[in-house]
């Protein structure tokens, strides 16, 4: 059986000159709300409104593993029309009530759960604050310690923080198959250099052996 593709078949084509690397993640879409063809979005962005609750072109990527159950000639990233948005509480959480062109019934709105819900680079804000990024800026840089020049792994996401400090999560060098977890505060990670693709680092002593144990004894 074969999904329906999300919102006017012309956009959808339009998104195939699209790189993933031009979309900055702006939310998740969550379950079906009502009957309309209206979801739920968690927002990943700090312009929720000129966001997700402004009309005009977004852009939907699907999680890998539905992308390889699509049909080959869809595209992985489409692009379509947001309708109207507004802003939700769910289960005590923050999330916005979104409504895309085409999406018209809770079973399509379904078939995107899941996916992830982007905007072209070229219209995000500009950020105040030198020691801001996005953190599609700090997936994929090289983490080394700020003294030796060790390189100890490479980061592949930035959670939110529930305290003071995002945290940052990083594959180790000594085992990829380890994730280490560390805070994006200031004393602990010193430098980022974007333009040398490398991030330097000071994690308290000990840190990365704990989650290294921690791997070995699972």
């Amino acid at each position: 059986m074969h999904t329906k593709p999300v919102g006017m078949l012309e956009a959808s084509e339009a998104a195939s000159s699209i790189r993933e690397g031009e979309l900055i993640e702006i939310g998740v879409v969550g379950p079906p709300h009502g009957v309309k063809g209206e979801f739920k979005v968690q927002p990943l962005t700090d312009w929720p409104q000129e966001r997700l609750g402004t009309r005009g072109s977004r852009y939907l990527k699907g999680p890998e593993s539905k992308l390889q159950h699509r049909r080959a000639q869809q595209p992985g990233i489409q692009k379509v029309k947001l309708m109207y948005g507004r802003q939700s509480v769910y289960k005590g959480r923050e999330v916005w009530i979104v409504k895309i062109k085409g999406i018209n019934s809770p079973e399509e709105a379904q078939e995107i759960r899941g996916y992830s819900l982007m905007v072209h680079e070229s219209v995000r804000e500009e950020l105040e604050d030198d020691d801001e990024f996005y953190i599609q800026e700090l997936i994929g840089l090289s983490v080394d310690m700020a003294e030796s020049g060790e390189h100890i792994g490479t980061v592949v996401d930035l959670l939110d923080g529930t305290g003071t400090y995002d945290v940052l999560q990083i594959r180790l060098a000594a085992d990829e198959e380890c994730i280490a977890m560390l805070p994006f505060a200031k004393d602990i990670v010193p430098i980022v250099d974007l333009e040398q693709g490398v991030m330097k680092v000071t994690p308290p002593e000990g840190l990365l052996d704990i989650f290294m144990k921690n791997k070995n004894t699972k």
